[in-house]
């Protein structure tokens, strides 16, 4: 047993001294460590490099055997566990990276004293970062929709976007229309443009659209709404542009719009020259039905005119910014525009008197047509010290010329049902403007507002007799706003003066004074609600105005009035916006409310003549709801959705009941549909839908068929793109507009109809290039008074 004991303790002394031995050789160890110091220096400013990253490496595998970092003063520590040859790096931002060898075989501590890095010039490379944007949100002012991947894949230019948005369309005229009014005015980051200069710009270019459905006194009293356009603040300092074109499968269906832009930006100046056109030729059928109910009147008046319409224009426009300095800057913008519209085809004409008889003529349709449109404007605009202080003054003029005859002749002279008639007129009209807009911040969150504005057109008609109108309008407005957070207010008042006279006959005069207000409240991050009120006004043209009689066909004629005051319209809306993730919901309850309205009254005289004459007829209620929609119906699917349901009352007044007409009731619907869905990668396919159900009116009502477009679109790079689209291909006939007016003793229908004869189908093709630097592009704002008459079919 001790023999045993014996032994046990010598192997725990052995494992004793073994432990012992292994602690004493590793403390030596620890203290055979070799060191490394040093500070670092700027070799340019001799200042401290603090936060550089130090290594030593293996030279012979490249291993990491060590790292630190500098301190905030510059210095650093590095440590090696095995004496020998290290490479030591070291690298800092904005910095030259060094690199040495250290030899620690027969050195355990080193200083490498103060090492100099010297300084670096390094070009940052643009950060991207994707998300799936937003697809819009509420402001005070309306709503913002963000152009996103998907819409741009399906876009070629301005208006593809723009007719992508819940409540925006253009019809087949080409006529721009904001949730069903046609009276609205389009900025161009804050620049005042029309749809013509939208047509030129690049889908790309286009960063968010700004709509606003209820503008406040800062613009024209006679605006239904706004569409503000924002870009993308990145724009290349040299050369840069895009073209446009589209090709017709068929020359029977013409319908193009070619576009190109060009500009060179420099430090000090942007110059830029752009085209855009619209090329329409289409075969039409222009059919009018008169039945009447007196004897001295025959029972039926039909009329067909098959015609072939030719329409086109061209618009040249051009301009240069100047950035005098960093509170000044001054800009030119101007356009040449020719344009012609002629309608050439055969006329058919029927008449069945009540005693069964029938007359029957025919002929021919043939039309001269020619307009030109200049246009220049000069602005100027001052910044102060403070943010958000500045002043800005605007001038343009805006000269029209046109010529248009118009012959109808018989084809064999076999009845004088209608004889050989020539229509001629040569206007001529100038319209010149002024605007001076100030705005300065009074208190944190409130900005107060005012300006003025004066506009003068003048109208001339060479035949058939030297007539001239003049109209004056002016137009003064102050506006407050207030931005914070939950509440946002806005208030204002403008008033407008017009005079509109007719050489040596007449003369009409008018003031009216329109507020407006606006509350909005932020329930939650994701729900915003608004409250607005505004009086706007709608005012008579020229051709409402004018007491003389315009023969429309042997048994029609219609003349203005000079008498006519502006309509008033109050509109009263409260909306509620709803964001759940990227969507958008908005749902808005409105009543409108127009007061004197402004209507032709068509009754049936003595003399044997459907006469229609402007008065003022009565109030027209409209009640209802509407609903827009912005959606991610899926990961590759994108809708936009309008719907818009009121109830209308129309009021008659004593001078309409005199003509037989009697207030009513009628409902109405419009709607809207665009959907985007990528496809792959770089193609993607598109729908776009519009159809509105009848228009009611005073004494009748208007309507025209649904309009819905398919597209396909493939992206080649950054730079190309391709596409095909085809319009209505399920029908062929559409019916672009009609009317229907009834009368106690007659009945009047109007229809204008287009005939395909083949699919309408057209392919698109896009390239943008640039060469430079980027910069910020000048702003400006601009007003434009775009006077070219739109009736293109």
């Amino acid at each position: 047993m001790k023999r045993k004991d014996c032994c046990i303790h010598v192997l725990r002394g052995s494992v004793l001294v073994i432990l012992l031995c292994l602690c004493l050789n590793a403390l030596g160890q620890k203290q055979s460590f070799c060191k490394l110091t040093g500070v670092l220096k700027s070799y340019d400013t001799q200042k401290a490099i603090p936060y550089a990253n130090i290594a030593l490496f293996n030279p012979v595998d490249s291993a990491v055997m060590a790292g630190s970092m500098s301190n905030a003063i510059g210095q650093f520590m590095l440590e090696a566990r095995v004496p020998g040859k290290y490479l030591l790096k070291i690298s800092a931002l904005g910095y030259t990276s060094f690199a040495t060898e250290v030899d620690w075989i027969n050195q355990a501590h080193q200083d490498k004293g103060i090492i100099h890095l010297h300084e670096t010039a390094i070009e940052l490379q643009e950060t991207v970062v994707k998300t799936e944007r937003l697809k819009a949100r509420s402001k005070m002012e309306g709503t913002v929709y963000f152009v996103n991947q998907t819409m741009l894949k399906a876009a070629h230019t301005g208006t593809d976007l723009l007719t992508r948005l819940p409540g925006i369309h253009l019809d087949m005229k080409q006529n721009l229309y904001l949730e069903g009014q046609s009276n609205v005015i389009i900025r161009v980051d804050g620049m005042e443009r029309d749809i013509q200069y939208v047509k030129q710009l690049p889908a790309e270019q286009i960063d968010k659209i700004e709509v606003v459905s209820n503008p406040d006194a800062r613009y024209d009293a006679s605006a239904a709404g706004v569409i503000n356009i924002l870009l993308k603040k990145i724009h290349q300092r040299g050369v840069s542009g895009y073209m446009h074109a589209e090709l017709p499968v068929s020359q029977k269906e013409v319908y193009l719009f070619p576009a190109y832009r060009f500009q060179y930006n420099n430090k000090k100046f942007n110059v830029y020259t752009s085209y855009n056109a619209e090329l329409i030729q289409f075969d039409q059928l222009e059919k009018e039905h008169y039945q009447f109910d007196e004897q001295q009147m025959p029972a039926i008046v039909s009329t067909e005119e098959r015609v072939r319409q030719r329409y086109y224009s061209h618009r040249f426009h051009y301009g240069v910014d100047v950035l005098i300095n960093a509170r000044n800057q001054l800009n030119y913008y101007g356009f040449v525009n020719p344009f012609s519209q002629e309608l050439d085809g055969t006329v058919h004409q029927q008449v069945w008197e009540p005693n069964g008889e029938e007359q029957v003529w025919k002929g021919r349709r043939d039309d001269e047509n020619s307009n030109r449109m200049v246009f220049h404007s000069l602005f100027y605009k001052h910044l102060f010290d403070e943010k958000g202080h500045e002043l800005a003054v605007d001038c343009s003029l805006n000269d029209f010329k046109g010529a248009h005859h118009t012959a109808y002749t018989e084809e064999d002279g076999s009845s004088q049902l209608i004889p050989q008639k020539v229509n001629e007129t040569h206007p001529r009209q100038q319209v010149m403007s002024v605007k001076i807009d100030y705005a300065r911040p009074i208190a944190k969150g409130v900005t107060w507002r005012v300006g003025v504005k004066r506009s003068e057109r003048r109208l001339e008609f060479a035949e058939p007799s030297d007539v001239a109108y003049k109209e004056d309008v002016l137009g003064i407005y102050s506006d407050f706003s207030y931005t914070g957070s939950p509440l946002t207010l806005s208030g204002g008042l403008r008033v407008e003066e017009s005079c509109f006279r007719e050489k040596s006959k007449f003369t009409n005069t008018s003031l009216e004074w329109l507020p407006h207000f606006s509350v909005g409240y932020r329930l939650s991050e994701k729900i915003t609600t608004r409250l607005a009120y505004r009086c706007a006004l709608s005012r008579p043209d020229v051709y409402q105005l004018s007491p003389d009689t315009f023969y429309i066909n042997p048994y029609a004629l219609s003349f203005g009035n000079p008498m006519l005051q502006p309509t008033i319209q109050q509109e009263w809306l409260a909306e509620v916006a709803y964001i759940p993730g990227k969507n958008y919901w908005s749902a808005r309850f409105f009543i409108l409310k127009d007061a004197d309205v402004m209507a032709g009254l068509t009754h049936l005289t003595g003399a044997g003549h459907l006469q229609s004459s402007m008065q003022q007829v009565g109030d027209h209620l409209r009640v209802g709801l509407q609903l827009t929609a912005a959606l991610k119906l899926t990961e590759f699917i994108d809708a936009n959705i309008y719907l818009k349901g009121y109830q209308s009352h129309f009021i008659e007044n004593e001078s309409a009941r005199q003509n037989g007409i009697q207030g009513k009731r009628m409902k109405a619907l419009e709607t809207g549909l665009s959907m985007n869905a990528a496809l792959s990668k770089k193609m993607t396919a598109s729908i776009q839908w519009q159809y509105n159900t009848p228009r009611p009116q005073f004494q009748g009502h208007s309507y025209s068929d649904a309009i819905y477009f398919i597209a396909l679109e493939r992206s080649f790079n950054s730079q190309l793109k391709a596409g095909v689209t085809c319009a209505l291909p399920f029908a062929k006939t559409i019916d672009y507009n009609g009317r229907q007016v009834e009368g106690p003793n007659f009945q009047r229908d109007y229809q204008g109809r287009i005939e395909f004869s083949t699919m309408p189908l057209w392919f698109k093709i896009t390239y943008r290039f640039s060469a430079g630097k980027k910069r910020d592009a000048i702003k400006r704002q601009k007003d434009i008074i775009d006077t070219k008459p739109k009736g293109v079919f």
